[in-house]
C-alpha cells in the first residue's frame, strides 16, 4: 500500500528515517546515554524478580530457538519474550525513568525492545544502537505530551506508558532496522492500532506487565511491517486514530513542531527512589526530617503530606497489601522513610509493608491535595505527643529536571541495584561496558557476553 505522503505519520517517519548520528546535539547523545544506563541497570536488577520469573514460566514454549537476550539471565528467548520479559524486569521495581511532565516511563519499554531486535542482528555497532533509542524515547515523549500535557487534554486512567509504548518501540526498531519511511510508517500503524493499557492495573504485577506489551508489540509491528504487512498510514492523526481517541483535545505541535531540532528527551528524568515519580518529593522531605531528629512511632500523632492534586490522584493507597500497591502509596513510603531513614528498594518489599510500626505510621498520615502545587515539591507537618511540630517543604525532589541526577548519582544507583542480585563484578563490568556503548562494534556483546 503506497502512503499517504501527506500525512502526519508519513512525515514523522521520514523525519526518523534519515536522522544521522551526528545530527545529535551533544546535550541529547549524553542524555540519551544515561538513560541507556539506567535501563540496563533496572534490568539486570529486576532480572531474578519473581515477577520475571512468572512470565518466563507462563510463556517460554519447550524447545525454542530464539536468539535475543534477557539482561541478567541466562535465557535466549524468541524477540517477543525478550522484549516482554526485559520490560517487566526494568520496570518492576518503579525504578524506571520518567518524562517530567507526561509521566510516561521511555527507557524501558524502548530499550527492552531495542536489546530484543539487536539479537536477530549479525551485529549492532553502539551508535546506531544509540540513535534508534534515542528516537524511540523522542517519539514516545511527544506521543505522550500531544494526549496528555495542556493545552492538551487526556484521561488519567490511560496508562501513557501503555498507549505510547508500543509506537515509540516500532520506532527504535524500525530505526535499528534503517527502514524506508513507507514501511516505518505501516509499522507505526500497526503498533499504534494495539496500544492499550489502564491504570486500573496499578497495584498488581499488570502493572508491569503493560509497558512489557507495549515493548512485545512494538517489536511484532516491525517485524510484520518488514514482510510486507500493511498498517493504516495515517494512524497518528487520522479521524479515528490515535490523536483523536486518546486524547479529549489532542495538541499536535507537542508531536511535531520542531521535531529533530528541539529534543522531548531531554525532560526525561531518573528516579532516585523505587515508587512513583510523584511520591519522591515527600521522600525528600521526610528523608530531611528524620536527618535532623530521631523519630519514635509513640511520639508520633499525625503527619500530614501537603501534595500536588497529582499525587492525591495517582498514590493515596494507605493500606497497601503487596509491593506492587506500595509502589503507589505516598503513605507507605512516608511512613517507612520516617521510621527507617532510608528509601531503597528493601523499602518496598513485604517485610517493611507489613511492619507493625510502619502500618501504625501509615494510618497516622493524612494527604492533602494542594491545586497548583508544582508536580515535583512537596510539604510535611508531623505532629508530635508535646504538640511540636516538625515540618519541611521541598521545591524540587531530587531526581526531577531542576534537581537532576549526576551521571555519578545514576552509576551510583546502578551499582546498588546490580550487585545486590548479580553480584560486584558483574555490576561494575556491566556499568563499564555502557558507558563505552557509544565506541563499540557490536552493543548485543554488553550484555550477553559470558566474561561478565
Amino acid at each position: 500500500m503506497q502512503a499517504d505522503l501527506s500525512s502526519l505519520t508519513y512525515r514523522i517517519a521520514c523525519q526518523i528515517a534519515r536522522a544521522h548520528w551526528s545530527d545529535l546535539p551533544k546535550e541529547v547523545s549524553e542524555h540519551t546515554l544515561s538513560a541507556f544506563v539506567n535501563f540496563v541497570g533496572c534490568a539486570a536488577a529486576g532480572s531474578r524478580h519473581y515477577a520475571v520469573e512468572c512470565a518466563e514460566r507462563a510463556l517460554s514454549v519447550p524447545v525454542s530457538s530464539g536468539t535475543s537476550a534477557v539482561i541478567g539471565r541466562p535465557t535466549l528467548a524468541h524477540e517477543q519474550l525478550s522484549a516482554l520479559l526485559n520490560a517487566v524486569g526494568a520496570s518492576v521495581y518503579a525504578y524506571d525513568d520518567t518524562h517530567a511532565e507526561a509521566i510516561v516511563h521511555p527507557s524501558s519499554i524502548v530499550g527492552s525492545a531495542l536489546v530484543a531486535m539487536a539479537g536477530t542482528l549479525p551485529k549492532v555497532d553502539g551508535q546506531r544502537f544509540l540513535l534508534a533509542f534515542a528516537w524511540g524515547l523522542e517519539v514516545m515523549c511527544r506521543l505522550s505530551k500531544a494526549i496528555s500535557v495542556n493545552p492538551a487534554q487526556g484521561d488519567i486512567g490511560w496508562s501513557q506508558s501503555g498507549v505510547t509504548g508500543a509506537i515509540g518501540a516500532a520506532v527504535a526498531c524500525g530505526k535499528l532496522l534503517d527502514l524506508n519511511p513507507t514501511v516505518l510508517c505501516s509499522a507505526i500503524g500497526i503498533a499504534a492500532s494495539l496500544s492499550s493499557g489502564l491504570r486500573v492495573a496499578h497495584g498488581t504485577m499488570t502493572m508491569h506487565l503493560v509497558p512489557a506489551q507495549a515493548a512485545a508489540t512494538g517489536v511484532q509491528a516491525v517485524k510484520l511491517a518488514l514482510n510486507g504487512f500493511t498498517g493504516p498510514n495515517n494512524a497518528l492523526e487520522g479521524k479515528n486514530g490515535f490523536l483523536n481517541l486518546f486524547a479529549r483535545i489532542a495538541h499536535i505541535p507537542s508531536l511535531e513542531a520542531d521535531l529533530g531540532k528541539r529534543f522531548e528527551l531531554l525532560s526525561i528524568a531518573f528516579k532516585a527512589y523505587p515508587c512513583g515519580i510523584v511520591i519522591h518529593a515527600v521522600i525528600d522531605a521526610c528523608l530531611q526530617v528524620r536527618s535532623q531528629h530521631v523519630l519514635d512511632l509513640n511520639n508520633i500523632v499525625s503527619v500530614c503530606l501537603f501534595v500536588p492534586e497529582l499525587t492525591v490522584a495517582l498514590a493515596d493507597r494507605k493500606e497497601p497489601r503487596t509491593e506492587f500497591e506500595a509502589q503507589v502509596s505516598v503513605q507507605h513510603w512516608a511512613a517507612a522513610t520516617l521510621l527507617q531513614g532510608v528509601a531503597g528498594i528493601e523499602q518496598g518489599m513485604q517485610k517493611t509493608i507489613d511492619d507493625d510500626a510502619v502500618r501504625a505510621l501509615r494510618h497516622r498520615c493524612q494527604v492533602i491535595g494542594i491545586p497548583k502545587m508544582d508536580s515535583d515539591a512537596a510539604e510535611i507537618q508531623i505532629t508530635l505527643v508535646d504538640g511540636e511540630k516538625l515540618s519541611f517543604r521541598v521545591k524540587h525532589g531530587i531526581g526531577s529536571l531542576e534537581n537532576p541526577l549526576t551521571d555519578e548519582q545514576i552509576d551510583f544507583k546502578f551499582l546498588n541495584q546490580v550487585r545486590a542480585v548479580l553480584g560486584e563484578t558483574f555490576a561494575h563490568e556491566l556499568l563499564r561496558k555502557c558507558r563505552l556503548i557509544a565506541s563499540t562494534d557490536d552493543a548485543a556483546k554488553i550484555w550477553t557476553d559470558n566474561n561478565l
